[in-house]
């Protein structure tokens, strides 16, 4: 199967305040991803463990005219955003002291939800895929 880590092939000349990544899927794979076992695997991606990930990787680490290194720094998933097979949209958002700790936003409707394990548990149960994952330095660190 084809790898979940791609390399970026061109570096961003500044560093915004939010970072956005949007998966994709190949439509025309039947099945793809719907099995409990391989959205726990794109799940288990998306998470890494709660670690940053390293915006040097990102950006362009050329200083701005001020001296200031685009680069530095590491970018925290603060929230995730799945749907279902029927276009159905739900978003997962990290509390905001930082800890593994999330509230699902389903409509007007927004609930207490636990670990990101527990997430990863309804998206399962749902059949729910990632789609957009949101990083930012969070206010804790």
């Amino acid at each position: 199967p084809p790898s979940l880590w791609y390399d970026l092939d061109f570096k961003l000349k500044a560093c915004p305040l939010l970072s956005v990544l949007r998966l994709t899927y190949d439509a025309n794979r039947s099945g793809i991803i719907r099995d409990a076992k391989e959205i726990r695997r794109v799940m288990g991606m998306v998470w890494r463990g709660g670690a940053p990930i390293n915006a040097k990787s990102l950006y362009s680490s050329r200083p701005r005219s001020g001296g200031e290194s685009l680069g530095k720094g590491k970018k925290h998933l603060v929230a995730v955003v799945v749907y279902e097979k029927g276009l159905h949209f739900a978003a997962f958002v990290r509390a905001r002291d930082g800890s593994d700790s999330w509230t699902q936003h389903d409509g007007r409707v927004a609930t207490d939800f636990g670990s990101f394990a527990a997430v990863t548990e309804r998206c399962v149960e749902r059949e729910w895929l990632p789609y957009v994952l949101f990083y930012d330095k969070l206010l804790f660190s």
